[in-house]
């Protein structure tokens, strides 16, 4: 998923609230707000299932990273990427959209070969069909997931406010 945006309409009070807090308990709300958020499309794309995943690196390799952007004159911003972490899975990206078709060229060895077969120092792959679990996990969570980031920034408000 090349990355989508989502402005949060109707938080106005929560916002003024949010702003009227000390930066630090302010920032610390936001992000407790978004990582729960996260949460909710980070096990949405784990349960997708795909013939892909049978060693489960693909699962463990989504993850979220999640930072508070501003507390300024704008509004507060969060953001929180979700995504592949392509140190643990290097195909998710072409899970998610599939490939076309294309060449492979050797690159270190003398042949491209498997256990089985030599195929010689070049071949025409047909390409893979995608196997989409992100984007799926975004349509189908979006709007469950903006719910938990309100009900966990009201609470992370009242519990400052009534420790204040």
């Amino acid at each position: 998923m090349p990355g989508s945006s989502v402005a949060v309409p109707g938080l106005a009070a929560l916002e003024a609230k949010l702003l009227a807090m000390p930066e630090k308990y302010a920032r610390q709300a936001l992000l407790r707000a978004a990582q729960k958020a996260a949460i909710v499309f980070i096990n949405a794309a784990r349960a997708i299932e795909s013939p892909h995943n049978k060693t489960g690196k693909l699962s463990s390799a989504i993850s979220s990273k999640v930072s508070a952007k501003s507390l300024g004159l704008n509004g507060a911003q969060v953001l929180a990427l979700i995504g592949i972490d392509t140190r643990k899975s290097r195909i998710g990206h072409l899970l998610e959209k599939g490939t076309k078709a294309h060449t492979v060229k050797v690159k270190r060895a003398q042949v491209l070969a498997s256990a089985a077969q030599v195929f010689g120092r070049k071949i025409n792959h047909p390409g893979a069909k995608p196997y989409p679990f992100m984007g799926p996990a975004w349509e189908e969570n979006k709007e469950y997931a903006l719910q938990i980031f309100q009900d966990e920034l009201a609470a992370q408000i009242a519990a400052e406010s009534a420790a204040a």
